[in-house]
């Protein structure tokens, strides 16, 4: 978390070229389209660098509500009221619904109205020592073979359990990549 509010600090006091430099790249380890390579609103990407994995969900849709309403779902489903992890997914869903109000906010005051997609990017991040998320209002860049992220502005940021964390990204990335091989239940220590 430290390393999310740090960039958040640089980036308002020292321009992106400081940032780039600063902050470790990720290394994509894979990525799916949401919902499908012919019908693309948005990617899920899994990054590592060192010991530390981020699951990047990167939504951009005409209509948001709908996919968090998908995702919402699965979450309810994933974690019951009798389960461990469910107060991290209910503050979790809490978090999300934040989120997805200040983004529409936004949405309905931009400048540029040709662009009809709402874009959000939700972050898992897991290591030895931390596991949480953060959730972000995005602009992003497109070509034609490539969605890169523009302009990150965090919404939230919150701690959640290690095993919390480590099933929900391997529920998302099983939903996005399929069965898991035994590399990437390796890399998110499902060993």
């Amino acid at each position: 978390m430290i390393r999310v509010i740090l960039v958040s600090v640089m980036f308002l006091s020292a321009g992106v070229e400081a940032i780039s430099e600063a902050v470790p790249q990720f290394e994509l380890v894979h990525k799916a389209y949401i919902p499908s390579p012919e019908r693309i609103h948005g990617e899920v990407r899994l990054l590592s660098y060192d010991d530390e994995l981020c699951l990047q969900i990167l939504l951009f849709s005409p209509s948001l509500r709908r996919g968090l309403r998908a995702m919402r779902e699965k979450e309810l489903h994933a974690w019951p009221a009798n389960r461990p992890g469910f107060e991290d997914s209910s503050r979790y869903l809490e978090a999300l619904d934040r989120a997805r109000v200040q983004i529409l906010r936004q949405f309905e005051r931009r400048a540029d109205t040709t662009d009809l997609r709402q874009k959000m990017l939700i972050e898992l991040f897991l290591s030895a020592d931390e596991s949480y998320y953060v959730l972000s209002a995005v602009e992003i860049k497109e070509d034609k073979e490539d969605v890169a992220i523009d302009e990150k502005s965090p919404l939230v940021v919150a701690t959640a359990s290690h095993d919390y964390v480590q099933r929900a990204m391997a529920l998302m990335a099983k939903e996005a990549f399929g069965p898991l091989d035994d590399h990437l239940r390796g890399l998110l220590g499902l060993e």
